[in-house]
């Protein structure tokens, strides 16, 4: 299997919220062959009583139980920040731990922070570069070497704004098993479009060069 399949594999699952095995990705040759298989994938949820509905509630659970939120307080679109909007790290790290499955993206410093973390670097670089007359090249790699471990030390006490993947509770499902996007797409042509979409931007390829039935490899020399 070619990496460039893999990539390609891994940007349509992020995009469509489903798993591809590797026999899916064996199966999928053409772009209608891979939407047919996602499709088919949204069909056995739907069949299979409502996943979004179901994880939803399950992530419901999860606030009620552990952070002491009622029914009433919790919506699909309720945002996180206004259920966390104080001790925010530590509530993270407890959502990750009673999460089926551990949120891949991390908390984000304030702007406000990272612009203040940056001119420190920068006016303690410049002054000793003005006090033993560094080179050019050596204060700009002072600063970057400055802002990085400043970073590094000041990210677990002050990283607290929600990265823009994980704003509200609906974006949580997908942490517990179930699909986000399974109302986005509403048909299979739906579904093939935004495969394309992606093929042509992952491949490196012109619209007018892949169609439906395109072959991954033998006619976009997908490897």
């Amino acid at each position: 299997m070619g990496l460039d399949l893999v990539e390609l594999a891994l940007r349509v699952e992020d995009e469509f919220d489903v798993p591809i095995s590797d026999a899916d990705l064996a199966e999928a040759t053409t772009p209608r062959k891979l939407a047919n298989i996602i499709y088919q994938q949204y069909q056995t949820i739907d069949k299979e009583g409502k996943l979004i509905q179901k994880s939803f509630y399950q992530v419901r659970d999860i606030f009620i139980k552990h952070f002491g939120f009622t029914k009433e307080q919790l919506h699909p679109h309720t945002k996180l920040e206004t259920l966390f909007p104080d001790d925010t790290i530590k509530k993270w790290k407890a959502l990750n731990k009673h999460l089926p499955n551990e949120i891949y993206y991390s908390l984000k410093f304030p702007k406000k922070l990272l612009i203040g973390i940056w001119i420190f670097a920068s006016v303690l670089s410049l002054s000793l570069g003005y006090i033993y007359k560094l080179d050019f090249y050596v204060i700009l790699f002072s600063i970057l070497g400055i802002f990085s471990m400043t970073y590094m030390i000041l990210k677990p006490l002050f990283a607290n704004q929600f990265p823009p993947q994980i704003e509200t509770l609906s974006d949580l499902i997908r942490y517990v098993g179930g699909s986000k996007k399974l109302d986005t797409y509403k048909n299979e042509k739906e579904i093939l479009d935004k495969i394309i979409e992606i093929s042509i931007d992952e491949l490196g390829l012109k619209p007018e060069d892949i169609h439906p039935d395109s072959h991954y490899v033998d006619d976009l020399g997908a490897g």
